[in-house]
């Protein structure tokens, strides 16, 4: 169980950086912790 949650954190943080990396190129990134 707390490995799956681990998982899904990883894998929320990465969806999130590429979609910010493809929708907003120019702008300058944040590490966003949830």
């Amino acid at each position: 169980f707390f490995i799956g949650m681990l998982v899904g954190y990883i894998l929320g943080i990465a969806l999130s950086f590429a979609v910010d990396m493809i929708w907003f190129p120019g702008t300058p990134h944040e590490t966003e912790w949830f």
